[in-house]
């Protein structure tokens, strides 16, 4: 070690083989390599380790493990604000990508190359996945068609499970109870925040973010995950509501909705669409052809929708033909 330098405290690798460069003061450690840092374990084929910037470089079959906070030295969680990482679970994250980066200064971790990310039921995978422990968020990108970036999380379930009977059985437990779905989305570019409990996924470079939820697929420029507030007897993120802004289209049921903005709500299996005073949505159901309102009301429960005009409310049972 260089006088005047000092090693990040608390970085600590281990592996069967290792080779010193006094440049740099890296270390190329082979031989089942493993960096541990507080809270993340990382192991991969090799890693090397600069002892003068705190920074890890993984290279070929990149594992990690990110347990929550406190739970393996690292800063104590509050009751308030659960020192999970990933989606804010409280459960460990893992990652497998080909590489991966870790500054231990700023707590940021890069995993590059058909990185994968799971926290119980919640996963994300993309071509670039960074996670950053002092910020609580988690990025993901892409730039490729063929490798969108997914994400699967589950929904509260409570309009699951007051779903018409003919659409429950597939989605009923082995209790018979109902069980709760889960909202696809795939984009270009996915942003969590911990802090605010919600997830933005942006088409970018791709075009239209699709998002699957409650039985129904949109299309939308962009889409926004609101999770439920923290507490109660589950300890992972669960979405609460999807917002869609941006040419939303969606299809349910065999009907097709136009408009500017799309919410559902996993708590009452509803989709409102809504326009603007210029270009009302409007709905088109095989059956009933063309209708158009203030807002269009979908119910996943019965396949009814609610049309909402000025002033008055009309209401049409439009089930599509089976």
């Amino acid at each position: 070690q260089k006088p005047g330098t000092q090693a990040q405290p608390g970085l600590r690798a281990t592996a069967g083989h290792a080779i010193y460069e006094d440049a740099g003061q890296k270390l190329r450690l082979t031989a089942s390599p493993r960096v541990v840092d507080g809270a993340l374990n990382l192991s991969a084929v090799t890693i090397d380790v600069s002892q003068q910037t705190g920074q890890a470089f993984a290279h070929g079959d990149v594992k990690a493990t990110w347990l929550a906070v406190g739970a393996a030295g690292g800063r104590r969680a509050s009751a308030a604000r659960p020192a999970g990482m990933a989606f804010g679970g409280q459960s460990p994250a893992h990652v497998v990508a080909d590489e991966a980066q870790f500054s231990q200064a700023g707590g940021e971790a890069i995993f590059r190359g058909h990185a994968r990310l799971w926290q119980d039921a919640n996963s994300i995978a993309a071509p670039v996945i960074v996670l950053n422990r002092d910020k609580q968020t988690l990025v993901a990108q892409s730039r490729m068609g063929a490798e969108p970036v997914e994400a699967v999380l589950p929904a509260t379930g409570k309009a699951t499970a007051q779903m018409a009977p003919a659409h429950a059985a597939q989605h009923k437990s082995e209790d018979g109870a109902g069980a709760p779905g889960v909202i696809r989305v795939r984009g270009g570019e996915f942003n969590y925040d911990d802090a605010k409990h919600e997830a933005v996924m942006e088409g970018g470079t791709l075009g239209d973010v699709v998002a699957d939820a409650g039985g129904a697929t949109c299309r939308a420029r962009k889409v926004t995950l609101l999770l439920k507030p923290r507490g109660g007897v589950s300890h992972a993120a669960e979405v609460e509501r999807v917002i869609a802004s941006g040419d939303v289209v969606v299809t349910s049921q065999g009907r097709q909705g136009a408009g500017a903005k799309l919410v559902y709500s996993s708590l009452t299996g509803d989709y409102a669409l809504t326009g603007t005073p210029a270009e009302p949505p409007k709905l088109t159901d095989p059956t009933r052809g063309t209708v158009t309102g203030t807002a269009l009301i979908f119910n996943s429960r019965n396949d009814s929708v609610s049309i909402e005009g000025r002033g008055h409310e009309t209401r049409t049972e439009t089930t599509a033909p089976r």
